[in-house]
């Protein structure tokens, strides 16, 4: 059963790579509250943390009001919480915390306590199908992150975190409405 789960994320990731590629236009952008889809997202994915015993922690600021895509932010935040959730030891806690910086743009970082990345592997891990090997992963949800971060101009830093994990900081920028 285990495969089966997986070749169905592989072609749900490939299938999302293949409709983001073409779909990402200016058409697509508007003005909607980043916390309330950060905290629905985390809400969807409630149940697989509640299984693997690991708390999901969300930190904000004021309300973060930007204009870009909630489509493309959604699925980026998705790849980035079940990548922590995959690395993430049990009874363990994923931070996610969002702020609005002065320039309208929003800092989202996911923050895990898994085992973190090696700096030389770092820029192997936006290629398609790269995985570490800790997950059972296909190697595509960083690579659909970046792909919709390059889309929306904005950008994607990952570190090492406190907690030992990865660090994954989203910038994204408030297009003009």
């Amino acid at each position: 059963m285990h495969g089966v789960d997986r070749a169905a994320r592989l072609a749900s990731q490939l299938l999302t790579m293949a409709r983001l590629e073409p779909r990402l236009e200016v058409s697509q952008l508007q003005t909607f509250e980043l916390n309330t889809l950060v905290r629905e997202e985390m809400a969807e994915l409630t149940p697989l943390a509640l299984e693997k015993r690991v708390d999901l922690v969300f930190e904000a600021g004021d309300d973060c009001v930007i204009h870009s895509d909630p489509s493309a932010i959604t699925i980026a935040l998705q790849n980035l919480l079940t990548n922590a959730l995959n690395f993430a030891p049990p009874a363990s806690e994923i931070r996610v915390m969002l702020n609005r910086q002065e320039d309208g743009s929003a800092h989202l970082s996911v923050e895990d306590a898994g085992p973190g990345i090696d700096e030389k592997q770092k820029a192997r891990l936006f290629e398609r199908f790269y995985s570490q090997g800790h997950s059972n992963g296909a190697g595509l949800g960083l690579a659909i992150v970046d792909m919709i971060v390059r889309k929306l101009e904005s950008s994607l830093h990952l570190r090492n975190s406190a907690q030992g994990g990865l660090c994954a900081e989203l910038r994204i920028k408030s297009r003009m409405a």
